[in-house]
């Protein structure tokens, strides 16, 4: 319970370098404590065998004393790893005097000090490498001497192979504690960079919080902004003396750029207004407000043209630089239509007998246009049972796999094979026509479709807004009616 406390006051450090040394070092001390195991079976299997029980057991009670107390009592700490270099240096003293000095028992010295590299500190390295030069020194000076210290086979140890000892024991160390070294900074440059990966994915992690925020703020904002763009939109059915009128419209985003409206001057006198304003979202969102706004105050008080002059100067003074509109007025009494368009695709008229005729021509968008600019009308006879349709760019200018756009010909041509009694039905077939002709599933614009049938007029008809949902946000393909 006490040494897992100190390993996580250890773990604990300042810095991701600290705590990554802090690893290597705990790492060395479990290494450490197998290799001090091995080293201690040896020496008692050695001697069993050469009988030298009165050095042997001392020499490891010492050094595993040495190495495990301090493991116990500073575990990852310098004086640790000192402690297990000179623990392994005892050692390689023990099994060469176990030996008798047989040469070979030597070469443990380069395992030993070649085991410290899982330190990666240099500094545990030399204590351990200068004791045991000490110990040779001294025992060469008591085997010159006649001591039986049993540890060199030789009769006696000169100055030269001492000096070759430790000139070979130095560079032994010296490499090791270089390749320790590299070792450390390799760990040390690893933990900075995953320090800087942290530091990254914290800013990266901080920044996605703050996007998310700003997402969820602008994701009500819309919500809002849709909510009240449904709010100003009116019903998309209407029975007036003369005229049954339906439209349908889906926004491929939020809030729809699309417009569609109409103003009640009298029974069986209407006008409608459908647009389309370039872009999508909140600013185009902003130009179908304010187009509907002028529209609502000027329909009635001055001709079509005079309405679609004003509506033109109001979008210029919004000043929103790239904007324009696309616009039709419809202007429906009992019989007859009269119309204003610039920007937008043509509005047929079908006839009881199923001919399909095109009522406006193509025209620039209003928005930028100079006050003087004449926008010409258009009139048109409409019996009983003649159906009159105008939408945006949206439902025509759709394209197929082989980016062939659908057009307004085409629109026309499927116009014409409508049955004309079902005004909504007839909607729901020509946008499905334009939903079954792309070839993705998004919906790459707001579409506006709007239905008039002419009525025989009836003096008691009532003029009626029927409530039904207006827009969508999702395309729903609906299977082809041939």
């Amino acid at each position: 319970m006490a040494l897992s406390a100190r390993v996580r006051r250890l773990l604990k450090a300042s810095s991701l370098q600290d705590r990554a040394m802090a690893k290597v070092y705990l790492r060395g001390d479990t290494i450490m404590r197998y290799w001090l195991l091995a080293h201690t079976l040896m020496g008692l299997g050695l001697a069993f065998g050469y009988q030298t029980w009165n050095v042997t057991l001392p020499a490891i009670l010492c050094a595993d004393l040495l190495f495990f107390g301090t493991a116990w009592l500073f575990p990852g700490q310098l004086i640790t790893r000192i402690m297990a270099g000179i623990a392994l240096q005892m050692f390689v003293v023990l099994h060469i005097y176990q030996m008798h000095g047989l040469a070979e028992m030597h070469f443990f010295f380069f395992t030993s000090t070649t085991a410290m590299v899982v330190y990666q500190d240099r500094r545990s390295i030399l204590p351990g490498v200068v004791l045991i030069i000490l110990q040779h020194i001294t025992f060469a000076v008591l085997h010159n001497q006649g001591w039986q210290v049993f540890f060199f086979e030789d009769a006696s140890v000169g100055y030269a192979k001492l000096f070759f000892h430790f000139t070979i024991a130095f560079a032994q160390a010296m490499l090791c504690s270089v390749f320790a070294a590299r070792l450390g900074q390799q760990t040390l440059a690893d933990a900075a960079a995953r320090g800087r990966l942290v530091e990254k994915n914290l800013e990266l992690f901080d920044s996605r919080a703050i996007v998310s925020k700003e997402l969820t703020r602008k994701s009500a904002e819309l919500a809002q902004a849709r909510e009240l763009q449904q709010s100003i939109i009116p019903s998309n059915r209407l029975l007036l003396n003369g005229w049954e009128l339906e439209a349908r419209m889906q926004t491929c985003q939020e809030v729809g750029g699309d417009y569609f409206d109409y103003k009640v001057l009298a029974p069986g006198h209407v006008i409608v207004a459908v647009g389309d304003a370039t872009g999508h979202g909140m600013q185009a969102a902003i130009v179908v407000a304010a187009a509907k706004a002028v529209f609502q105050r000027m329909a009635g008080q001055a001709g079509l043209a005079g309405v679609f002059r004003e509506v033109s100067l109001g979008l210029q003074g919004l000043g929103l630089k790239g904007t324009y509109m696309g616009l039709i007025l419809l202007e429906l009494t009992p019989g007859k239509v009269r119309i204003v368009a610039s920007g937008m695709p043509p509005v047929l008229v079908k006839r009881a007998s199923g001919a399909v005729e095109r009522l406006t021509g193509p025209g620039p968008f209003i928005g930028f246009l100079a006050e003087t600019t004449s926008y010409p009308e258009a009139e048109a006879r409409l019996a009983p049972g003649d159906n009159l349709l105008a939408f945006s760019d949206g439902l025509s200018e759709r394209f197929d796999a082989q980016q062939k756009m659908l057009g307004w010909e085409q629109i026309s041509n499927r116009f014409r094979q409508l049955a004309g009694t079902d005004l909504g039905a007839d909607i729901e077939d020509l946008m499905a026509e334009g939903n079954q002709w792309q070839a993705t599933p998004d919906l790459p614009d707001d579409v506006t479709v709007v239905l008039a049938k002419a009525l025989a007029p009836t003096p008691a008809t009532t003029d009626q807004p029927l409530h039904l949902p207006l827009i969508q946000s999702e395309v729903v393909p609906v299977t082809r009616r041939v």
